[in-house]
């Protein structure tokens, strides 16, 4: 391999992982404050008020406005919508395979993540009163099933891992990558350096504002789990899958880096004093 082909290889990479990041933050961002809007919005339906933080909702009207029904349906809503978001971001992935190319970059981190909230949501109550605890608690239903819900999760989590890095790896730039025998590699480059970067980025802000949140730290967790999986299970690319020539996840993107660090910067403003509903 020449020089020339060598640094332009590199400058490749730096784009694929500058693009996952961007993707990764902006849909984190989206589905996160989706996960959390629904639940508000649910809950407003029995005229329950809430507040949404960086990291949490606190729901700040009296004991005695819930019930075990509210309690039932305003904490199992973002459970539903972590599931039904998961399966819209893969159709939109595998609807745009043969166009919009960069688009299914935030398609399947889109579906990557409403996964990790998915199942997430069955971890929660075993570290704190969140989630299905808090059902669990209103239903006196025993602790010990918030742990069973919980081995689910991450059962359901590393079954996940074992099937995403085929996605990924289709996700690949040109040959160069060598997918198709070396699959680890570009793994790591499209998504997990993404999100470890993304992942201390979030964490550095709940350092600073001094919070500790076991929902968000779960989630994050949930996810490395899964792209853990993924890396460590990954097998090649068969060679029958024929890559995108000159796909754009290679190609530096400007509007991609812009709705990124908007995106985050608009979290953190927005959500600094909190948001009522």
């Amino acid at each position: 391999m020449s020089k020339q082909s060598h640094i332009a290889k590199k400058t490749q990479s730096l784009y694929v992982i500058i693009n996952s990041l961007c993707a990764y933050l902006t849909m984190s961002i989206v589905l996160i404050y989706g996960y959390y809007f629904f639940q508000m919005a649910v809950a407003k339906l029995f005229y329950i008020q809430s507040t949404l933080y960086f990291d949490r909702i606190i729901f700040i009207s009296r004991d005695a406005m819930w019930s075990p029904k509210i309690v039932l349906v305003s904490y199992s809503a973002p459970v539903v919508f972590s599931f039904f978001a998961s399966i819209f971001f893969f159709y939109m992935y595998v609807l745009l395979r043969r166009q919009l190319y960069l688009v299914r970059i935030y398609c399947l981190w889109g579906h990557i993540i409403s996964i990790g909230l998915f199942f997430s949501s069955f971890i929660h109550g075993a570290f704190a009163y969140k989630g299905f605890a808090v059902i669990f608690k209103w239903f006196n239903i025993a602790e010990k099933w918030n742990y069973l819900l919980a081995v689910i999760g991450i059962i359901g989590l590393c079954i996940m891992g074992l099937y995403i890095g085929l996605w990924f790896l289709k996700m690949a730039p040109s040959k160069e990558f060598d997918v198709h025998k070396k699959p680890r590699k570009f793994l790591f480059q499209v998504a997990m350096l993404p999100f470890l970067i993304a992942a201390i980025i979030t964490s550095s802000v709940l350092i600073i504002k001094l919070q500790d949140s076991i929902p968000l730290v779960v989630i994050q967790l949930g996810i490395f789990l899964m792209l853990s999986f993924t890396i460590l299970r990954a097998e090649p690319l068969p060679q029958r899958v024929v890559l995108v020539k000159n796909s754009a996840t290679g190609k530096f993107s400007l509007p991609a880096v812009l709705i990124g660090v908007f995106s985050l910067i608009a979290a953190i403003y927005l959500t600094y004093k909190g948001i009522s509903l």
